[in-house]
């Protein structure tokens, strides 16, 4: 027993003594410069590429087995441009060598420095690695899931951490123009040992996209791998992020993403939950689910927003605040959502959107990205879409109603069609869109909306709303509306109903002033086409009618108007009168057509119990002039002072001419060239009878003809 201690003790010490004179003797007399040729060929053969070992290699053996290579390359795939596929300049792997004997692996870290790997698909779909996978799945052969791979087991294995220095990665899809690169990437990690979690550190720089935005990113977190089972799970993971480009501010966008993620690769999953996101003042609190990963990827995601400040991250993104006539709008916001999708789709729903005092809710479909096309349903408790908007030249901030003459905002059909023009029609035209939306109460150009619906499709170039709905000032609304962007120029077409509304308290909402009173009904249907407010008002073209029962024409009153000019033709003081500068009627309706921005009307009818008003003229939409005429007739007996004069004036044609811009009406009564007709015809009137008298018969016939034709 002691003789074989012996012999055993002194074989040990042999294999010691061989080892040590290996590594002194194998460098000094074995250059393995000398089988550069013989190894590249090897591994060109087993990867069928041209491999190009361009650096020295140099060899250790004790107390580590290393190798080290100098700049290595490998050949690309036949068709495409790019001769190489990858190269490294440096690669160091040092493999301790006593431990072999006992069939263990323990190597030191695994360093390699400038790593350039370039990843290619081309226009028909194929890839530049798609002949090195399909060769180690035909090689290889597919292993029992849950069964440990051939060789030595990971639990023999150890490694001292992996080194990855200047690291670049270029992906290029010929197909669709997307170019991606990684750069600067270095990836250290603590020492890999079977059953212990592995720390890792990672920071690279992503360039994308065109305009190019630049992304500087870092990763630390903590690994636990189990290779056996293809799981592995990241810990105390932080991810932090500066994205620079054009459209964001100068020193970019920073981000800190936190939280710990699992990957089952058997079952193809991946799990992270829960991550906290922190941005320009904004923190969110997200889940994500990766299914089926692969081509036919499927995800899940779930993210809720705290209360932010949204003003405070718009101006941050643009470096200036937005422009609003409300300035506290904007001010709280938050976002929830669940969203579910593939490569192709993508949904959110539910989707929740509090912006200040209203909440969006509903959901989005996007059914297809490439298009794109998408169905939505949406619902908005309350909307003041006037807080949002640039605020009017002169007019007071937002709670105050502005200047009475100060008009509205734009609005209209010139002002809709000049809207569309500022869409992207490019975009539009191959867009396939198709939803609701439903507003409980809005606001808009100072209007007061209840229960709005509308419904829009927009397919092919062509967005319709129809219908579309709501209940305003005691009345309804409804309107159908066509935007033709097909062509150079966008066309609008609408048809719009409004049903007893009352016009007062609608148009002083509008115009800040109503010069109309009354319950109104109005059709109208114009179509116009432009790129601006200005050439689509010069396209209006279409008809329209109105009535309005029960109200009055404000800014004037055609009873004292009248009685005022009878006044100064006879030579009297014009007369004082009290009351409402406004002329009352219990019904007025009438037609018009609209060409080349010209509203023409031919037939406005009104009456009161003291007057007819018929009238013709036209109203430029262009140019913001009228020209009226309005003909009274007397049918009433007035009161007070000058009514019984105006007695006389009972069925006489009275012309008042209406001229100016639309802010300052003139109205001008042209009552001495019909007091002068009058005073001719009764004059007339008068000889006549005296002739009639006088002559009579055949004379006098003669003589009222000749009397006629001086009064002419």
């Amino acid at each position: 027993m002691k003789t074989f201690a012996k012999l055993l003790a002194w074989a040990l010490a042999l294999a010691v003594l061989v080892v040590v004179l290996a590594a002194v003797i194998v460098p000094l007399y074995v250059d393995p410069n000398d089988f550069k040729a013989t190894i590249a060929r090897e591994v060109e053969r087993r990867v069928g590429r041209p491999v190009s070992l361009q650096g020295d290699i140099e060899l250790s053996v004790f107390p580590w087995l290393g190798l080290q290579v100098g700049k290595v390359s490998v050949g690309n795939a036949s068709g495409f441009a790019d001769p190489t596929f990858a190269s490294v300049e440096e690669a160091d792997v040092r493999v301790k060598l006593l431990p072999l004997l006992r069939r263990e692996v323990e190597m030191d870290t695994v360093t390699v420095r400038g790593l350039d790997l370039r990843l290619v698909r081309d226009k028909t779909g194929r890839a530049n690695w798609d002949d090195l996978v399909v060769g180690r799945e035909k090689g290889a052969g597919a292993a029992p899931a849950g069964t440990a791979p051939a060789g030595p087991s990971l639990a023999a294995l150890a490694v001292g951490g992996i080194d990855l220095r200047n690291a670049r990665l270029t992906w290029v899809d010929e197909a669709s123009g997307q170019r991606l690169t990684v750069e600067d990437l270095d990836l250290k990690t603590g020492a890999i040992l079977p059953g212990h979690p592995v720390s890792l550190d990672l920071t690279f720089r992503l360039v994308a996209g065109d305009p190019q935005v630049t992304s500087d990113l870092s990763l630390q977190g903590r690994l636990d791998a189990d290779p056996p089972r293809g799981q592995y799970r990241l810990r105390e993971v932080l991810v932090e992020a500066r994205i620079k480009g054009a459209d964001l501010p100068e020193e970019g966008v920073a981000l800190a993403l936190r939280g710990q993620a699992d990957a089952d690769l058997p079952q193809r999953t991946v799990k992270a939950v829960p991550l906290r996101l922190a941005t320009l003042g904004l923190e969110a609190e997200m889940a994500v689910m990766l299914e089926d990963i692969g081509p036919d990827v499927r995800y899940s995601a779930a993210l809720d927003t705290r209360e932010f400040d949204l003003r405070a991250l718009l101006e941050r993104l643009t470096g200036r605040p937005p422009t609003t006539a409300d300035p506290t709008a904007l001010g709280r916001a938050s976002l929830g959502t669940r969203i579910a999708g593939t490569r192709r789709s993508a949904s959110a729903n539910p989707l929740v959107l509090r912006i200040d005092d209203s909440t969006l809710e509903g959901q989005v479909d996007i059914t297809a990205f490439e298009g794109p096309a998408g169905r939505f349903d949406l619902l908005v408790n309350r909307l003041d879409l006037d807080r949002y908007l640039a605020p009017r030249d002169g007019a007071e901030p937002a709670g105050g109603a502005g200047p009475a003459d100060a008009g509205p905002a734009p609005a209209g059909p010139a002002a809709a069609t000049a809207a569309a023009a500022g869409l992207p029609l490019g975009w539009l035209r191959g867009i396939d869109l198709k939803g609701r939306v439903r507003v409980d109460e809005l606001k808009a150009s100072r209007l007061h909306l209840r229960d709005v619906q509308a419904s829009l499709e927009a397919k092919d170039g062509v967005l319709r709303i129809d219908p579309a709905e709501a209940q305003l000032y005691q009345g309804t609304y409804s309107g159908r509306w066509r935007l033709d962007a097909r062509g150079a120029t966008p066309q609008v077409r609408l048809e719009e109903h409004l049903t007893g509304i009352q016009a007062g308290p609608l148009l002083d909402d509008l115009l800040g002033k109503a010069p109309l009173t009354g319950r109104a009904d109005v059709t109208l249907r114009v179509e116009l086409a432009g790129v601006d407010a200005d050439t689509a008002l010069r396209s209006m073209a279409g008809d329209g009618r109105f009535s309005v029962r029960e109200g009055a024409v404000r800014g004037v009153n055609l009873g004292r108007l009248i009685r005022q000019a009878r006044a100064a033709i006879a030579g009297r003081p014009p007369v004082v009168e009290e009351g409402p500068a406004e002329t009352d009627f219990s019904e007025l309706h009438g037609t018009a057509r609209i060409a080349g921005g010209v509203v023409r009307n031919e037939d406005l009818y009104a009456k009161s119990p003291l007057l007819r008003v018929e009238g013709k003229g036209s109203a430029d939409l262009v140019q913001q002039r009228v020209d009226y005429l309005a003909t009274a007739f007397m049918v009433g007996s007035p009161e007070g002072q000058g009514g019984k004069e105006l007695e006389e004036l009972k069925g006489v044609p009275i012309p008042v001419r209406v001229t100016g811009p639309f802010g300052q009406l003139a109205y001008r009564v042209e009552l001495d060239e019909v007091l002068k007709a009058k005073a001719k015809d009764e004059a007339r009137q008068r000889v006549e009878e005296t002739i009639d008298k006088k002559l009579g018969g055949e004379a006098g016939e003669k003589a009222k003809e000749l009397l006629r034709g001086l009064f002419r």
